[in-house]
């Protein structure tokens, strides 16, 4: 119990500082500058993983690709600062195993992942006979990651390099 609380007060510092340093980037209002990226993490409404893709797409970005433990830890906190005790509040990130199942692949670059942080039994699709090939921030693991029906509603991070930050879509 002490573990846990020590590491989500470590998450929540890393979010503070990091959006402390941001207010100085080159990343638009609403957008979080991380490393050599800007994320936004959507929490007004709830789409599917497509749909999410795409209004990413409108903004010049894609579904998150989450590269490492300190990318994973950002993004974490992230959600934890805007959705924690919300019930239910996934939040979808760039990766699907749509083509074959239990290879996910990052969405736009067909990247294999090359960091996971799978929730307790994840992914369950094949054992459980699920229709799951999207990946998800599950808020029920901690926000730990797990395979989910692609046209259930859930929230959304985009991400986008920080030289396409200055890009104004639509």
């Amino acid at each position: 119990m002490l573990h846990e609380t020590v590491n989500k007060l470590i998450v929540i510092l890393c979010v503070v500082i990091t959006i402390a340093k941001g207010q100085d980037s080159q990343c638009a209002k609403g957008w979080v500058h991380h490393d050599e990226s800007c994320y936004m993490l959507h929490t007004k409404d709830k789409y599917n993983w497509i749909e999410s893709q795409m209004l990413c797409s409108g903004h010049g970005a894609h579904l998150a690709y989450i590269d490492d433990n300190a990318e994973n830890i950002f993004v974490k906190g992230l959600i934890m600062q805007n959705l924690t005790g919300q019930g239910g509040a996934h939040v979808w990130i760039g990766a699907s195993d749509d083509a074959y199942e239990g290879d996910f692949l990052w969405y736009g670059i067909d990247q294999p992942l090359t960091f996971t942080d799978w929730g307790p039994g994840e992914p369950n699709s094949v054992r459980l006979h699920l229709d799951e090939d999207c990946l998800v921030y599950w808020s029920n693991y901690h926000w730990k990651w797990a395979d989910y029906n692609c046209h259930a509603q859930c929230y959304y991070v985009c991400e986008k390099s920080v030289e396409d930050s200055s890009v104004i879509v639509g």
